[in-house]
C-alpha cells in the first residue's frame, strides 16, 4: 500500500472539515456566513478548540513518520524520527525482513529475489564458508567451527585423511600414510598383528617386510627373556623383573635356595642354611622339630609330648624332668623346687602346690575359703567362717571380713560411729547440736534434747540424747534445752 503524501493528506483533512460543515441555500459558507462557523458548544468533533464566535482546526491527520503505528492506515510500526530502512522500522513503517529488498538488523545482504546462488542467500547472508548454507562450490555448509562431525570447517565432507578424527567413525586420523606411526592409513589404531611394525613394538610376525619376523613372538615382541612368553630355553617368562614371585627375572622358575624369598612360599631364603633360615626356607627357631647346630640347639623335638619332652624346652640339652623349672609334656606346673609358705607346684608337678585359697585347709593354715585364681598372691575369699589370709575370724585382728564383724580396728567404719568390739557404735560427733528430730538431719540449734542420726545405717532414726529417766528441760537464762536429773 502506498501511504498519501502531506499534501494529500491535508487535502483530505480540509474535505472532511467542509463535510462537517451546514450549508443553508443562500450562502456560500456553514451557516450561511462566510468561511469561519461559530460554535458555543465547547469543542468540535474535529478537535478544534472554539472561544466564543471563532473555530481553530489542529488536527492534520494520520501519517507515517508520526510515531503512532496506524494499522488502519497500513502501518507495521512507526518510530517517528527513528525510522530508518537499515533499522528495525523502514521510512514507510514497514518492519525489516528478509527480502524486501533493504538490508537491515542482522542481514549480510539484501537483495529482494529468490536466487540463492547469486551471492546473497535466501537467509540475507552473503555466500561464504560457515553461513550454514552450502553454497556454489561448497561440499557442505553446517554453519560451525567443529572439525570432528561429518563437515569440516573448511566446508569439506569429512573423510579419513583429512586429520581431523570424525567422532564415532575414526578411531584416529593423523592426515597421513604412514602405516609405521600410532595411526594407520585407513584411520584406525595402530596395534599388534596388523601387518605394520609400529608404535612402541620391536616387531610384528604379521608384517612380511619385518626383519625380525623369525624372532617375533605373538605379543609383537622379541625371543628374549622377559618379553611374558616363555620362549625355549626358558622355564618361565612372566615379563616383569620381580624375583618375589614365582618366576625370577632370568626367567628360571623359583625354588628354595635361590636367594628370593618367594612371597606366600618362603619365610626366608638365604641360600644355604644358616643360624637364622633352615634349608627349606623356614625360619630357625627352637620347637620347630629340626636340631639346628648353627643356632646352638642340641636337642629339638618338635614339641612332642610323652611323659616328658624328650628335650628342654629351649633345645639346649636332653632329658627335663619335674622340678628343673620348666612345664613339659603333661606337666601342669614346675616351679623348679622353689620354697615359699607353700610350694606354688605339687611335686609331681601334676597340679598346683598347697597354697592359701586352694580350697584345702593345709599346713598352718587354720581355714581355707578357697577360690582363689592366682596361687601366687596368698588371698583366699572371706567366708563367715574364715578370713582371706587362711585364718579364723578374730576381733581386732585387722582382718575386716564383712561376712563375720561389723568392723575391725577402725577397718569398716561409717560415719558418726566407732568401733567398738567389732561393732559399730553411734557417737555424737563434733559441731552437732541437740534439737528437734525431723528426720531430715537439718537441725535447729538448741531447740530439744533429741538428734536424728540418720546418716548412717546403723544409727538411723531418732536417738533421745538424755539418759534414760532425765528429764528434757529449758534453761531460761541459757536459751537451751538440757537434761535434769530426776
Amino acid at each position: 500500500m502506498k501511504f498519501p503524501s502531506w499534501a494529500e493528506a491535508l487535502g483530505a483533512g480540509l474535505f472532511l472539515t467542509l463535510l462537517s460543515c451546514t450549508f443553508d441555500a443562500t450562502g456560500l459558507g456553514a451557516s450561511g456566513s462566510g468561511s469561519e462557523s461559530t460554535s458555543t458548544t465547547g469543542e468540535s468533533e474535529s478537535g478544534s478548540t472554539t472561544t466564543g464566535s471563532t473555530s481553530t482546526s489542529t488536527t492534520d491527520g494520520p501519517y507515517c513518520g508520526d510515531g503512532k503505528t496506524d494499522m488502519d492506515f497500513g502501518e507495521e510500526c512507526d518510530l517517528g524520527p527513528s525510522n530508518a530502512d537499515d533499522g528495525y522500522c523502514t521510512t514507510a513503517c514497514k518492519l525489516a525482513v528478509c527480502g524486501d529488498g533493504i538490508k537491515n538488523g542482522n542481514e549480510s545482504c539484501d537483495d529482494g529475489n529468490s536466487v540463492d546462488d547469486d551471492g546473497c542467500t535466501n537467509a540475507c547472508k552473503l555466500s561464504s564458508c560457515g553461513n550454514g548454507m552450502p553454497d556454489t562450490g561448497e561440499e557442505c555448509d553446517d554453519g560451525n567451527t567443529d572439525n570432528t562431525d561429518a563437515c569440516l570447517n573448511t566446508c569439506l565432507i569429512a573423510k579419513c585423511g583429512d586429520g581431523f578424527p570424525q567422532a564415532g567413525v575414526e578411531a584416529c586420523d593423523d592426515g597421513n600414510a604412514d602405516n609405521h606411526d600410532s595411526c594407520l592409513d585407513n584411520c584406525t589404531a595402530a596395534s599388534c598383528g596388523d601387518g605394520y611394525v609400529n608404535g612402541n613394538e620391536p616387531c610384528d610376525a604379521s608384517d612380511p617386510n619385518d626383519p625380525n619376523v623369525t624372532l617375533c613372538d605373538g605379543n609383537c615382541g622379541l625371543l628374549t627373556c622377559g618379553n611374558g612368553v616363555p620362549d625355549d630355553g626358558e622355564e618361565c617368562d612372566d615379563g616383569n623383573k620381580d624375583n618375589t614371585d614365582a618366576c625370577l627375572e632370568s626367567c628360571v622358575a623359583a625354588t628354595c635356595g635361590d636367594g628370593f624369598i618367594q612371597a606366600g612360599v618362603e619365610e626366608c631364603d638365604d641360600k644355604m642354611a644358616t643360624a637364622a633360615c633352615l634349608d627349606n626356607c623356614h625360619v630357625s627357631s627352637c620347637g620347630d622339630g629340626v636340631v639346628n647346630m648353627l643356632a646352638n640347639e642340641i636337642c629339638d623335638d618338635g614339641g612332642e609330648n610323652g611323659m616328658y619332652n624328650k628335650c628342654k624346652a629351649d633345645c639346649t640339652g636332653v632329658g627335663p624332668t619335674c622340678g628343673d623349672g620348666t612345664k613339659n609334656g603333661p606337666e601342669v606346673c614346675d616351679d623348679g623346687g622353689e620354697n615359699g609358705m607353700y610350694n606354688k607346684c605339687k611335686a609331681d608337678c601334676t597340679g598346683l602346690g598347697d597354697h592359701c585359697g586352694d580350697g584345702m585347709t593345709n599346713g598352718s593354715e587354720e581355714c581355707d575359703g578357697g577360690d582363689d585364681n592366682d596361687p601366687n598372691n596368698g588371698k583366699a575369699k572371706n567366708t563367715a567362717n574364715c578370713d582371706s589370709d587362711c585364718t579364723k575370724p578374730g576381733c581386732n585382728d585387722g582382718v575386716y571380713n564383712s561376712l563375720a564383724e561389723e568392723c575391725d580396728m577402725g577397718q569398716g567404719g561409717k560415719p558418726h560411729t566407732t568401733c567398738n568390739a567389732c561393732s559399730l557404735v553411734c557417737v555424737k560427733s563434733q559441731g552437732d547440736f541437740w534439737g528437734a528430730c525431723n528426720n531430715g538431719g537439718n537441725e535447729a540449734d538448741n531447740d530439744g534434747c533429741e538428734k536424728d542420726f540418720s546418716s548412717t545405717m546403723s544409727c538411723g532414726g531418732c536417738t533421745t540424747m538424755c539418759n534414760v529417766n532425765w528429764t528434757c528441760a529449758w534453761d531460761m537464762d541459757m536459751s537451751k534445752y538440757f537434761c535434769l536429773m530426776p
